[in-house]
């Protein structure tokens, strides 16, 4: 069976670059990445982190087309 690598807050805040209570933030607003609550203990598997970043990312030629289209386009 393949291992698979479980982040703490600690790690995976550092990982997105955000503090702790942000993370905290996300998770109680149901944004961020998918986390797991084993007992008490919460953890973010590294392959969820790694598909929320990749959905957060933005195509600058898509936002170029628009501002070339205007805002209301």
């Amino acid at each position: 069976m393949d291992q698979v690598e479980a982040l703490t807050e600690t790690e995976a805040a550092r990982r997105l670059g955000v503090s702790i209570s942000g993370l905290r933030k996300w998770r109680h607003d149901g944004n961020g990445p998918r986390f797991v609550h084993i007992g008490r203990l919460v953890r973010y598997l590294v392959s969820d982190v790694q598909v929320w970043l990749e959905k957060c990312a933005v195509d600058p030629q898509l936002l170029s087309t628009k501002r070339e289209r205007g805002p209301n386009a």
